[in-house]
């Protein structure tokens, strides 16, 4: 492992870990809501939701750590490193199109507690992976272009 890349690869690590321990958590509740005969639709969508994301995640976190590798025996501007990327957009804008089934479980909370800011709560968590994915995007345009330009200048050489 380079150092270039060591502390990149730890918050990695990190992030999976969170991952993780909200994945836990997500089931303690679930769990809890089905030991207590309280479990109703929107809240079993939510979850599927939250758990497809989360898998989600960990799939792009996967894709980072690759490219991280790629950054790592300098081939960062390489056909695979777009492959990585396109793959990433894929995966964020899964999330988001998940995502959308927690809306019904967070509309429910809305209008059980009377508390209309849970919505914009629930679409501003919606539009993160969107913003994400519109990123990776212009990400994907710019690797193109740069893996061009390396090309071209390796052919004039």
């Amino acid at each position: 492992m380079k150092a270039k890349t060591t502390f990149l690869k730890f918050i990695l690590a990190g992030l999976v870990a969170f991952i993780l321990f909200l994945s836990f958590l997500l089931t303690m509740g679930l769990l809890f809501s089905i030991n207590e005969r309280s479990v109703f639709p929107q809240q079993i969508l939510a979850s599927i939701s939250l758990y497809l994301s989360a898998i989600a995640s960990l799939l792009i976190i996967y894709y980072m750590y690759r490219m991280l590798g790629l950054v790592d025996s300098n081939t960062a501007f390489s056909a695979m490193s777009l492959v990585y990327v396109h793959a990433i957009f894929r995966l964020a804008l899964m999330e988001f199109i998940v995502l959308t089934g927690t809306l019904p479980f967070v509309y429910f909370i809305a209008d059980n507690d009377d508390a209309p800011g849970m919505m914009v709560i629930g679409l501003g968590m919606l539009i993160i992976p969107l913003a994400v994915a519109t990123f990776v995007s212009i990400i994907e345009k710019l690797l193109k272009n740069a893996i061009e330009l390396k090309l071209d200048s390796e052919l004039t050489i």
